[in-house]
């Protein structure tokens, strides 16, 4: 498990972390009925995703509108859905399409506590030498 994710973080924690993000030049992607926000780490996630996108995109009628590169050079995904979603349903559909799992268990636990917990970070490229010590506290 990666060490920066805290599954006993508080509501306040994870919006901390989220205003020290944009603090450091990061733009903060929150997801929506109609968004899904993917988080892929590994090639085994990508290959999922590449795998399963074409089932849940042709059954729910929705698309990729962007992908970009983390700071920490995993790969983020923006999937638009024609119709909304419960926020149950969306991290449930993140994690099928292979996102995350700790992210997408963290996910389940703010939603439990009141929180709007899915977000991505993405690195603004106009802004040179973030360190990598600025970014591992930000996992929302």
């Amino acid at each position: 498990m990666d060490k920066n994710y805290r599954f006993e973080g508080s509501f306040e924690e994870h919006y901390n972390n989220v205003s020290k993000a944009r603090d450091n030049g990061f733009e903060i992607i929150w997801g929506s009925d109609t968004t899904l926000l993917l988080d892929l780490d590994t090639q085994e996630q990508v290959n999922r995703y590449t795998l399963v996108k074409k089932w849940i995109f042709k059954a729910l009628n929705a698309g990729e509108r962007e992908t970009w590169t983390s700071k920490s050079g995993n790969t983020h995904v923006i999937i638009e859905l024609s119709e909304p979603l419960s926020v149950e349903i969306r991290i449930a559909l993140q994690m099928v399409l292979g996102s995350d799992l700790n992210r997408g268990a963290m996910e389940i636990l703010q939603v439990i506590r009141g929180a709007n917990p899915i977000a991505l970070f993405k690195p603004d490229l106009k802004i040179k030498n973030l360190s990598q010590n600025n970014v591992k506290d930000f996992v929302p």
